[in-house]
């Protein structure tokens, strides 16, 4: 999955590292220093995920609408 970076606030040395990342496929990275997680029973979905986009209702006032029916 590729992600999109700001590139702007990044230096040449930090988008050549990334362009290498990019490059590799996911079997050349080595992850052997990093546990692997198989135990999930404790876990839970959307724990930390807040939407950002909140639906709002609003009923129109009285005062407007009936202006706008004349």
């Amino acid at each position: 999955m590729k992600k999109k970076y700001n590139t702007d606030e990044m230096s040449e040395v930090e988008l050549e590292a990334m362009r290498q990342i990019d490059a590799m496929s996911d079997e050349d990275i080595d992850t052997s220093d990093i546990p692997e997680q198989t135990a999930w029973t404790g876990s839970v979905r959307g724990k930390f995920y807040d939407p950002q986009a909140r639906s709002v209702t609003r009923k129109p006032r009285e005062n407007l609408t009936s202006q706008s029916r004349r």
